[in-house]
């Protein structure tokens, strides 16, 4: 059975083996391993001059590599309903087929990326700068994100979108409006007009107070100051929450983040994720999705995040792909996608990559030129 073949590869892993899918490319010839990648989303294949060599790399390696988009970029695989606003462009390096994880097992990942170039710092325009999806995902059951060039990183649940880390300063804010907007009703029409209308800062501040209420269950209680705060926040909670609101106005589609109710979201310390435009960040992943183990027992997902070596949030839930029931059926496949796919937008805009590794536990990764990591 496949899940009790890659329970036995983890438990050898963990005792110092490796399992098949454990790679790493750092890029250092400043091109990408044609063994390790897929490079079907590159407008021409591979090479491509939207895949341009970096010297050096990040933290004292030889090289690394540039994926690139210009006013002039397409994309492959673009969807139908994007070609009204101008298509979009996509130049995004996908681990090859042969190397993806098992769906469902316990899989980690670790690179180091920058941001370099123009962006939209406003129209909420999507930005996807790598993607996770498991078998039959329309959207990456996790993905990071950087929508008018704020970075973020999101799940997807069956019922909506979740936002679980950010750049921004003010993560407290941020977590407790995407509360506010997991107790909505996103299957109501007029609920998620009102929403993004507050959330895009459509609402005038007398009228706050009364769409909130409208919006919101009754049980819902609102924002309190944040601790410390309390003398100077003067703000009702109505204007607090629709203030909190208006600080996800940088999401693109915001009325997917509307209903997300199967997650448990647990930041460390409200600690912001660095910023990546123009500086080196380290990324490492732990990700498991949604499955049901061989005796048809429903398995959680997990999602930890590191950034520079300090430890972000942990999410648990409901996300991902849940996989048939049956034991015998083939779990799939899950696989990781970076680079650039975003509505078009005039500008250059480079994502630089290097030291990729993907690992069946942390041991496997190669962080040798990386922060050092928190304990896990």
């Amino acid at each position: 059975m496949r899940w009790l073949i890659a329970g036995l590869l983890i438990s050898s892993s963990l005792a110092g083996g490796c399992r098949a899918g454990d790679l790493h490319d750092g890029f250092d010839s400043g091109s990408a391993d044609r063994t390790v990648w897929s490079f079907s989303r590159f407008v021409g294949g591979y090479p491509s001059r939207q895949v341009q060599p970096l010297f050096p790399g990040s933290g004292g390696t030889a090289g690394a590599i540039s994926i690139v988009t210009t006013d002039a970029d397409g994309g492959n695989d673009c969807p139908l309903e994007e070609m009204p606003a101008g298509g979009c462009q996509r130049a995004e390096l996908q681990v090859a087929k042969s190397a993806a994880l098992p769906y469902g097992a316990d899989s980690w990942y670790a690179f180091s990326f920058r941001i370099r170039g123009q962006v939209a710092v406003s129209g909420s325009h999507r930005t996807v700068i790598g993607q996770w999806k498991g078998p039959g995902n329309d959207s990456p059951f996790v993905a990071q994100r950087y929508d008018d060039g704020i970075f973020h990183i999101t799940v997807e649940t069956a019922n909506g979108r979740c936002l679980v880390a950010t750049d921004r300063n003010n993560v407290a804010e941020v977590l407790q409006a995407q509360g506010l907007l997991a107790s909505l009703d996103a299957s109501d029409d007029r609920v998620r007009e009102q929403a993004v209308a507050l959330m895009r800062g459509k609402i005038g501040q007398q009228r706050q107070a009364e769409v909130l209420t409208g919006v919101l269950p009754a049980n819902v209680p609102l924002p309190a100051p944040l601790p410390g705060r309390e003398l100077e926040d003067r703000r009702s909670g109505e204007n607090r929450a629709a203030d909190y609101l208006q600080g996800l106005a940088f999401l693109s589609a915001p009325e997917n983040y509307l209903g997300c109710r199967l997650v448990r979201i647990e930041p460390v310390s409200n600690r912001p994720l660095p910023t990546p435009k123009e500086a080196w960040v380290d990324m490492v992943y732990h990700i498991r999705g949604s499955h049901h183990d061989p005796s048809g027992r429903a398995v959680g997902a997990l999602l930890e995040v590191w950034a520079d070596g300090r430890k972000i949030v942990r999410v648990s839930g409901d996300f991902g792909t849940r996989p048939p029931i049956d034991p015998q059926a083939d779990p799939g496949t899950q696989y990781v996608k970076l680079g650039l796919y975003r509505l078009r937008q005039p500008g250059t805009l480079s994502v630089d990559l290097d030291e990729f590794s993907q690992a069946s536990d942390l041991a496997g990764l190669w962080l040798e030129h990386m922060h050092s990591l928190e304990t896990p």
